[in-house]
């Protein structure tokens, strides 16, 4: 362990109470527009959404109830709105959830002694802005210096809904990478989708009464700090596979994923996840093809919901939302019967990379989709990814002529008119040359023409 990690840790003071906690995780001077997700989990559960201006008093006036389990989400999420991935409108922190209780070579090490091990064990990742004693386990959380706003649906293709499906789909591999580098210290694989709440400081823990324990051992990270090491150790440790000979046959390649890989799956969910919220906007709610709409918002939103209760609460956000569902066929407790054949494969690929042959979830083609959900060429004009092979051409069209414009090539029009309005002021010259008696091969000189040009052009004149 480096002199720096040392020193936290000499310092480490188990002090950091709710009012820091949330200031600290929500604390951006942009991420006023979103609201802060508190969850308590007494008698029933109970989720409750707060503006940044209330949410530490309220964070510690819930955390003072000592016969409730107290979360806290690391998100910021749109007012008024349910937690979920989908309504997630600040990314502010990556995470991990380490149950080190199922690793034997921890049990029965002091909470000191398993941070130490997992951090001297970090390599070159950045220490964590927070570390917390959940009870049981522990908590790893760097608060990003500059948290992302990637806002909500803003459908119909805009600029933001694109932006927000790159950006969702970058954390989300990030999140990835930190469960596969700590996988060896009990990393949580389901603790990982954008609308995860973790224990409130100060909170008890009600499985064995503990109090959770939050400290700052450093100040928030930029992204990208924390990135590359992942991506470089990634890289390390799932080498790219030899180009193979031609004619040589395909070898499995086990859990290898590229790092454009991790990101493109991701990002192709999200993106598929606002073009389906886009369609029902654009038929002013679904009312056929429901099934088959679900079914592929399903198959989008498992790539960042790691737990089947998650995954079923964003589907029963997305039906309440856009299916006009008057007596109530898309509820919470019918989806399960909906969602069978799919549920079952999620929960035997928890834990299992996309490319790992345990992962047999249902993979969907945009193609697919734009057929079962009868999608027009008009309807895939607003449309991020769920396109067909004319708006696909349209698009490229439109790029490359965007991209000859700003190389200087003009447009077949304008050159036109260019050159119409050069031969009108050349003919023009021309006469005025001849008028002042220049000979025809003199106006020719002078213009740096033909004496052809010059004859056609008086001749016209005439």
């Amino acid at each position: 362990m480096n002199a720096q990690r040392k020193a936290r840790l000499n310092q480490y003071a188990l002090d950091f109470g709710p009012r820091e906690h949330v200031r600290l995780i929500h604390s951006a001077s942009g991420a006023k527009a979103s609201h802060i997700a508190i969850a308590v989990n007494g008698e029933c559960w109970r989720e409750f959404s707060y503006p940044p201006v209330l949410a530490p008093d309220e964070a510690e006036r819930l955390a003072a109830i000592g016969a409730a389990d107290v979360y806290l989400g690391q998100n910021g999420i749109a007012p008024f709105r349910r937690r979920s991935v989908a309504n997630i409108t600040h990314l502010n922190a990556c995470f991990v959830d380490l149950d080190t209780y199922q690793i034997p070579a921890l049990v029965g090490l002091s909470y000191r002694e398993r941070l130490q091990a997992v951090l001297e064990n970090a390599g070159d990742l950045p220490l964590p802005t927070l570390a917390a004693d959940s009870g049981r386990g522990i908590y790893l959380i760097w608060a990003l210096k500059a948290p992302f706003f990637i806002g909500t649906d803003k459908g119909k293709g805009s600029a933001q809904a694109e932006l927000r499906t790159k950006i969702l789909g970058r954390w989300q591999r990030v999140e990835d990478l930190l469960i596969r580098r700590l996988a060896d210290f009990g990393a949580d694989p389901k603790a990982r989708d954008a609308a995860r709440v973790l224990r409130l400081a100060g909170s008890v823990n009600q499985r064995n009464g503990h109090q959770v324990s939050y400290a700052q051992l450093a100040q928030p990270v930029d992204f990208a700090e924390l990135e590359r090491p992942l991506l470089r150790w990634y890289e390390r440790t799932y080498p790219a596979p030899v180009k193979r000979a031609p004619g040589e046959r395909r070898r499995p390649e086990g859990d290898r994923q590229s790092v454009r890989q991790l990101l493109n799956a991701r990002t192709l969910a999200a993106a598929r996840m606002e073009d389906l919220k886009t369609l029902a906007a654009l038929r002013e709610g679904l009312s056929e093809h429901r099934a088959r709409a679900l079914f592929a918002f399903a198959q989008a939103a498992a790539d960042f919901c790691h737990d089947e209760r998650t995954l079923l609460r964003e589907c029963q956000q997305y039906a309440a939302e856009c299916f006009n569902d008057p007596h109530g066929k898309y509820a919470l407790e019918r989806l399960p019967v909906r969602l069978g054949a799919l549920l079952t494969r999620f929960r035997e690929s928890v834990g299992h990379p996309a490319s790992s042959r345990q992962n047999q979830r249902y993979r969907l083609t945009n193609a697919r989709i734009i057929d079962d959900l009868a999608i027009t060429e008009r309807e895939q004009g607003h449309m991020l990814t769920l396109i067909g092979k004319p708006e696909k051409l349209r698009r490229h069209a439109k790029r490359m002529e965007k991209r000859r414009r700003s190389q200087g090539v003009r447009a077949a029009a304008q050159y036109q008119q260019e050159r119409q309005r050069t031969q009108a002021e050349r003919q023009q010259q021309a006469r005025e040359l001849a008028a002042q008696g220049l000979s025809r091969q003199q106006v020719a000189d002078r213009l740096g023409v033909s004496k052809r040009t010059v004859q056609l052009i008086l001749n016209t004149q005439n």
